[in-house]
């Protein structure tokens, strides 16, 4: 279901002070979320269902694993939250991670998807709180206006891309209207696709609702849920299991891996296997790429995206995805088969290299000079390797 598609902080950690009691306005809800025993990204909102009175305020906070996310409500997006709420809700098995459920693509194609190649889409990337349809086709930014509070009647309430703010700053802050209707309002990230989702269910001021404690309780278990299957997942890749496709070279490191979680919760596991590996000089190594990268002599850490503080204008980091030092054939990631393994040829460190983010791609290196090399994934600030050449 992957269309649907650093220390670990306990959820009940995340409350704003004043947020834990039950006559509280502010509900917390948890965007991804990093491990203390692994790199991890795991795409999707805790909890799922968050139940809100009209006037409170909600807080997305975003846990940074690297990976970009939005905050996507509006009218526009029924059909899809009716698609997929049986599944949310353990109605419906999921399908097989290479299927979707019937209409989920062909509802979510009309919804702007951020990216297209090297650029950002504005309408997708941006904030947009646009009251009546219809969206913008023409891939500029929705007008700028002041957010206003959630009624729930608005056609498409967007937060853009949450700009990376270090570890602890990353939310979109949400104000319901006084008057929104009781009812459940469906959201999704849409990098993410709608696996990575949720519902705001809007109680009458006469009805009781869970406090932030119980928010983050039920929170704590839906991660505890998805962490299993990539959990198990990682302790595959340490021990050597690698499920690499038929006819794939000699692999000496496996460069991330994933499960999908749940069920319905996507994740990738943003570690190297094994961290630490032994070469000869002259000797080609071979990385194979899981969603991440395989950068040598890294620049500073930049988040994928960067924001114009004036203009609100996103554009992404194209060194953060693309090849630096190296051609990489362009592949259909729908195309059920591996890409051609990519050799990098002769290097000696002296210069930045990357992979760019590379999906089941076996890429190689032969090392010319004796040392220890660092190296890194440019999405995932956790996900860093070592490589020792001996002479």
């Amino acid at each position: 279901m992957r269309r649907l598609g650093v220390v670990v902080v306990l959820l009940a950690g995340l409350a704003l002070p004043g947020c834990g009691n039950s006559g509280s306005p502010t509900r917390t809800v948890l965007t991804d979320f990093t491990h203390d025993q692994f790199g991890v990204s795991l795409f999707g909102f805790f909890p799922r269902i968050t139940q809100v009175h009209p006037g409170d305020t909600i807080q997305f906070k975003q846990a940074w694993s690297g990976d970009a996310h939005t905050v996507t409500f509006g009218t526009l997006l029924n059909s899809i939250g009716n698609i997929v709420k049986p599944y949310y809700e353990g109605k419906l098995q999921p399908p097989p991670d290479d299927e979707s459920p019937p209409g989920l693509d062909e509802e979510s194609a009309k919804i702007p998807f951020p990216f297209d190649g090297e650029d950002v889409n504005q309408t997708a990337g941006q904030p947009c709180f646009l009251k009546d349809g219809p969206l913008r086709t023409d891939r500029k930014a929705c007008r700028r206006v002041t957010q206003p509070t959630f009624t729930g009647r608005e056609a498409f309430y967007s937060s853009g891309f949450i700009p990376y703010a270090g570890n602890n700053g990353n939310k979109f802050k949400m104000k319901l209207s006084p008057t929104i209707a009781p009812g459940e309002y469906f959201y999704y990230c849409l990098m993410h696709g709608a696996g990575m989702g949720g519902f705001l269910q809007v109680r009458p001021k006469s009805q009781s609702i869970p406090n932030q404690g119980e928010v983050n309780r039920a929170a704590q278990k839906e991660v505890d849920s998805a962490i299993k299957g990539l959990a198990k997942a990682d302790k595959d890749a340490k021990a050597g299991k690698w499920d690499l496709p038929p006819g794939t070279p000699k692999v000496d490191v496996l460069a991330g891996t994933f499960s999908p979680g749940d069920g319905i919760t996507f994740g990738l596991v943003d570690e190297y296997y094994p961290k630490r590996f032994e070469a000869k000089v002259g000797q080609k190594v071979t990385w194979m790429l899981q969603g991440h990268t395989v950068s040598f002599k890294v620049p500073k850490y930049g988040p994928q995206l960067s924001f114009d503080p004036k203009t609100h204008f996103v554009s992404q980091n194209a060194k953060a995805y693309l090849p630096v030092g190296v051609t990489v054939p362009e592949t259909n990631p729908d195309d059920n088969e591996s890409p051609p393994p990519v050799d990098a040829g002769n290097y000696d460190g002296s210069k930045f290299l990357s992979s760019g983010v590379q999906f089941g791609l076996a890429f190689s290196i032969t090392f010319t000079k004796a040392g220890t090399y660092q190296y890194a994934c440019l999405v995932h600030p956790r996900q860093v390797g070592t490589l020792v050449v001996k002479g």
